[in-house]
């Protein structure tokens, strides 16, 4: 299967999913029972962590490699799909509906469609040159070292003409 989904799409995927997630219990009207909503808050919340320490344009901190954070996404998508009978509140079919939801649609876009690459630590850190820049310092310091043949050249062949 072709991963479709950049990891720039996950990111703005996340910032729709995550609010989604922790306003579940509003949205799909389960928010008086409370496990199912402590559960959809502290999920959102774990969501969000993970994505502003994630390695990826979106980050924050920049922490966590890219590919441990989609682990994650997978990990925390079977927390939601266990968490009607995790928490007890499976009878609550529109709270069941939701996690569900949130939890197959994360497998879904995390395990199967999500690009795996890393963000390039030139573009995490602007202090480390980029290969452009070591390219440039290579052809500099090439180029002074035949400046610097060049002058040793000149300097023996006065010293020679000296001589005669």
């Amino acid at each position: 299967m072709e991963r479709v989904i950049s990891r720039k799409m996950h990111g703005i995927a996340e910032l729709l999913f995550i609010p989604v997630t922790a306003l579940s219990p509003e949205l799909s009207r389960f928010s008086k029972n409370s496990r199912a909503s402590i559960f959809a808050r502290t999920l959102g919340g774990i969501m969000l962590s993970s994505a502003l320490l994630t390695r990826a344009e979106w980050g924050l901190f920049k922490k966590v490699p890219f590919r441990t954070h989609l682990a994650a996404d997978a990990g925390l998508s079977l927390l939601a799909i266990l968490a009607p009978w995790i928490g007890n509140f499976s009878h609550n079919k529109a709270a069941t509906f939701s996690f569900l939801f949130v939890g197959i649609s994360g497998l879904i876009v995390s395990g199967l469609l999500t690009e795996r690459r890393e963000m390039k630590q030139s573009a995490l850190d602007p202090a480390t040159p980029s290969s452009l820049d070591r390219a440039y310092q290579a052809a500099e310091a090439d180029m002074n070292r035949r400046v610097a043949a060049q002058h040793e050249a000149e300097e023996e062949d006065s010293e020679i003409e000296d001589t005669y």
